[in-house]
């Protein structure tokens, strides 16, 4: 394997020299910038980024750890961090947990290891974590997910009870009385904040809590038809569906076609979590929409301050969900 040493023989220059060019420190005219290139060309010379970074300390490395990539709203997320890291010169190491503490906290040794500069978290869990103990010395900008750690963290999330009780506000208008919903798991916040919406919208509508009118999945659409078959096998069933998340809404739908129901003639139905077909079914689906591009962006861009050394005091970014209003309620 080719060295700097080799490199500088072929163009004739010094091993310092070499290094500047690598490291893009101090004048190089160009006619030895171009012997140096062509040096490394023709030997396929590839300089070692791990001893690199610990000398420069700085891996221009980015690590993003998320809990699903199934999950249309996080490959969203993901695509437009991606994105405007590479336009401020990081790669992104993408760490995908399945929602499972055990891979979380496995992929933040990997990322220790590579000597990333800085992280992008959406937790597995957000109650009960040590997660936050793992980063407390680390540049590190939590999204979707908050960590509730005496305001210590930066965190970007949505206005979760906002969300839902612009969902329930719409279908308490429409006459609904019986309003069910699929929730998430309440040892992340969202989950949290979306149930504790469900229950404040309801009272604002002066329509009472019926525990009968709730089921708690996990995070996949499969466990989410289940619960919402269950759901609609009880006597008295709901008149109108809230899914709590993208894939619950799936789950959700899928369970409302096999039990022979029709939308919105008999329950109509707001998904939250906006997806690329939504407009697109039949009916098409109103949907609570986390603006995911908005998450990736302001996540990166928290992130890049630190890296540059900006002191930034712990906040909480909340962005403002987006009601797509379709065809999947009527009034009753």
């Amino acid at each position: 394997m080719p060295t700097q040493k080799d490199v500088a023989k072929r163009a004739d220059v010094s091993v310092a020299t070499v290094s500047r060019y690598i490291n893009e420190k101090g004048y190089i005219s160009p006619a030895v910038k171009e012997r140096i290139r062509s040096a490394i060309e023709d030997l396929q010379y590839k300089p070692n980024l791990v001893a690199r970074s610990l000398k420069m300390r700085s891996s221009n490395i980015i690590g993003l750890i998320f809990p699903d990539i199934e999950n249309p709203f996080f490959i969203s997320l993901i695509k437009k961090a991606e994105e405007v890291a590479q336009k401020n010169g990081y790669n992104v190491i993408l760490c995908n947990t399945k929602n499972s503490p055990g891979k979380e906290a496995e992929y933040l040794e990997v990322l220790k290891g590579k000597q990333v500069d800085g992280y992008i978290l959406i937790p597995s869990i957000t109650t009960g974590s040590d997660i936050w103990k793992a980063l407390r010395n680390e540049k590190v900008v939590f999204l979707d997910r908050a960590i509730d750690e005496g305001g210590e963290c930066i965190t970007v999330k949505l206005d979760n009870r906002k969300g839902v009780k612009i969902a329930i506000d719409c279908l308490a208008g429409l006459g609904h009385r019986r309003i069910g919903t699929i929730t998430v798991p309440i040892n992340i916040t969202t989950g949290f904040e979306r149930l504790e919406g469900y229950r404040a919208a309801l009272s604002a509508n002066n329509l009472g809590y019926d525990a009968a009118l709730v089921r708690t999945a996990d995070y996949t659409a499969e466990n989410a038809y289940l619960h919402t078959q269950d759901l609609l096998a009880q006597g008295d069933r709901p008149t109108a569906l809230l899914p709590m998340s993208g894939p619950t809404t799936v789950g959700a739908l899928k369970a409302i076609k096999d039990a022979g129901l029709q939308i919105p003639r008999d329950i109509s139905v707001i998904g939250f979590d906006e997806f690329e077909y939504a407009k697109l079914l039949n009916p098409p689906l109103s949907t609570i929409a986390q603006p995911a591009y908005e998450f990736g962006e302001k996540g990166i861009e928290l992130l890049l301050r630190l890296l540059r050394g900006e002191e930034i005091s712990p906040t909480t970014v909340i962005l403002d969900p987006i009601f797509m209003e379709r065809d999947s309620c009527r009034g009753i």
